[in-house]
């Protein structure tokens, strides 16, 4: 076979290999009223497999297209070095068991991002965040970009992406304040999903996080990953009172767990879960939910309740039952009852965006010298040099140039040579 063919259909091989390792979106679908977007759309993002990275292609309000690209890095919410407190050797047993390995965070990343125009830096960018998460060299997630907000569903194996309105006017993306959070799954919830569940669970907080840092200015930070089996979560007399488990199980081990100093933890179950949610504070405040086909947003809801925010047409508090979560914010208004009533300070720490302080010393100003004093100074140093002339008819010439001073140098000597001359004649007579 000729080099030429055999070179050519390598570069195929590439080029179609190179095609299939990243993910390509380019279709959308809206959910809920679209009427009051007024900023720029998505029209493709592509995200690939092998690498952190994403581009995005960008229609602003103008009419302009503009092509970012995402800077995606590990995100600090769920870090890769959270606690996992693993299950016992028998869990899920009843249904096969489950694979230990895959409970681990090591194939299961979570990155938040930025958008980066690399024709001009300095350019003006639309408020935006990114909460994506990368599993099995699979990509979902949630972003936000200008007004409108975009879900890539990892249960829904579509090629489209769903996009929801978001009226926030904020454009710093900087929270104010940060808390603890403790994310506890059973089997039953792992096992009850094509996907393994604790991926679709932790990528829901992951999510919440990115609509509470925008909305109501909180961000968190899981504490710790605690898997427990069924059993152990139910109480004997009633195993159908989930919620009276879950508050049990948290009575006798928070503090063993450490989850005294927690806002809140989040209590996965599967099965017949009923999702449901505490607004009391402290040991059992918690949040507890069941399999739902909108695992990304539903549990922002339950945490929405459990903060006890009020119920509002249009916002992420507006869910009835067996239906789609249209608007993925919460408004003005939430904020402001959460601003009068505030979550407890002993859990929440308050965040400073502030740059220190760093005493500058000025450098000391100096007067200038005058100019007659360094004229001065330059005809003395003359003079001197004069002085050290070998030429003594020339030294004496220079030196009457100076003025006065040299005139009264050659008086001394003379006078001194006139004493010393009459006593050594009174020597000699």
């Amino acid at each position: 076979m000729p080099r030429f063919i055999i070179l050519l259909l390598a570069l195929m091989l590439f080029t179609f290999s190179g095609a299939s390792s990243a993910q390509n979106y380019d279709s959308f679908r809206f959910v809920g009223e679209v009427a009051s977007l007024s900023g720029g759309a998505v029209t493709s993002i592509e995200l690939s497999e092998s690498e952190t990275s994403a581009r995005v292609s960008y229609l602003n309000i103008a009419g302009l297209s503009t092509v970012y690209d995402v800077h995606l890095t590990p995100s600090e919410v769920i870090r890769d070095a959270v606690p996992v407190f693993m299950p016992d050797s028998d869990f899920g047993a009843a249904a096969g068991g489950i694979d230990e390995s895959s409970l681990q965070l090591d194939d299961l990343q979570f990155f938040t991002g930025r958008l980066l125009d690399p024709e001009n830096t300095e350019a003006v960018l639309p408020p935006h965040w990114f909460r994506m998460t990368l599993h099995n060299g699979a990509w979902s997630g949630v972003f936000r970009i200008s007004d409108r907000i975009y879900a890539i569903d990892r249960v829904q194996d579509s090629p489209v992406i769903d996009v929801r309105s978001t009226p926030s006017s904020n454009t710093s993306i900087q929270p104010t304040t940060q808390i603890k959070l403790t994310a506890l799954i059973d089997e039953n919830y792992i096992l009850n999903a094509n996907t393994p569940g604790h991926v679709l669970a932790l990528e829901s907080m992951h999510v919440m996080d990115g609509l509470l840092s925008d909305s109501l200015g909180i961000t968190f930070k899981l504490e710790q990953l605690i898997y427990k089996r069924a059993s152990e979560l139910t109480i004997a007399d009633n195993g159908l009172d989930f919620f009276a488990g879950a508050r049990n199980w948290l009575n006798s081990n928070a503090q063993a767990h450490g989850i005294n100093d927690n806002l809140a933890t989040f209590i996965f179950r599967g099965g017949n879960t009923e999702s449901s949610a505490t607004t009391s504070y402290g040991n059992n405040n918690f949040v507890l939910q069941g399999n739902t086909p909108h695992y990304q947003f539903q549990t922002s809801h339950f945490f929405g309740k459990l903060l006890g925010l009020p119920n509002e047409s249009g916002t992420l508090q507006d869910l009835a039952p067996d239906q789609s979560i249209a608007a993925a914010h919460w408004s003005d208004q939430q904020r402001a009852y959460l601003d009068n009533n505030p979550m407890p300070a002993q859990l929440t720490q308050i965040l400073s965006y502030d740059a220190p302080e760093i005493a500058v010393t000025e450098p000391e100003q100096f007067e200038p010298i005058p100019d007659y004093i360094l004229e001065s100074e330059s005809e003395e140093i003359s003079n001197t040099i004069s002085l050290q002339d070998d030429d003594t008819e020339t030294a004496l010439a220079t030196g009457g140039s100076g003025g006065g001073g040299m005139f009264g140098l050659h008086l001394l000597f003379l006078l001194f040579t006139t004493i010393a001359y009459r006593k050594s004649a009174k020597l000699v007579y």
